[in-house]
Parts: structure tokens; sequence; C-alpha cells
């Protein structure tokens, strides 16, 4: 069973319905928010971030 299949199977459709109408109407986060999270899910923990070159060179 995949986790969508255990979800729906917990949830059941009514749920998963709800939960679709309320993300669509939610507003777009603003640009500060999506650059901010786009830093933390790119270097979790504080870790830096990587690049081609960073990753080239370090492999050298």
């Amino acid at each position: 069973m995949t986790p969508r299949e255990r979800r729906r199977m917990l949830l059941g459709d009514d749920v998963i319905k709800h939960i679709h109408a309320e993300a669509d109407a939610a507003p777009p986060p603003p640009p500060h928010l999506v650059t901010a999270l786009r830093r933390i899910f790119t270097a979790p923990a504080g870790r830096p971030e990587t690049t081609p070159a960073s990753r080239q060179r370090d492999a050298a």
C-alpha cells in the first residue's frame, strides 16, 4: 500500500477533498517567505549549500 493509498484509507475521500479545497483557497505566500523557506530546505540544519562548482572542487 502506498502512502497515498494509506492516507486515503485513514482520512476518507471527503476529508481529502476538504483539505484540497482549503489549500486551493489559501493565498500564495509572500516572496520573502518563499526565499526564507527555499534557503532552509536547500541547507537544512545549517549545512552550507552546495553548487556544481563546489562539488567538482571537493571531488578533486
